[in-house]
């Protein structure tokens, strides 16, 4: 199940999800697989608990992130 919710869910989606301030746009925007759903992801992706896990945390994943996929994509279109 946990397997599911990482492979379903991404990263970005992930961020996305954190990043509603107000729980009602979160919880539909999680309405697919659920506030549980996202939560399992997020530790899945980033190894932290989504309630561990303020503004200054959030920004650094998302510079993580960006810096990733940019790495990624010239792996690929290297290969």
């Amino acid at each position: 199940m946990h397997e599911d919710f990482k492979n379903n869910i991404t990263p970005e989606m992930c961020i996305t999800w954190k990043s509603f301030v107000l729980v009602k746009e979160r919880k539909e925007y999680a309405s697919k697989y659920g506030d549980y759903g996202f939560e399992s992801a997020f530790f899945q992706h980033f190894g932290i608990r989504h309630m561990d896990c303020g503004v200054k945390e959030i920004n650094k994943i998302k510079i993580q992130l960006d810096r990733d996929n940019k790495i990624s994509k010239l792996i690929q279109t290297n290969i």
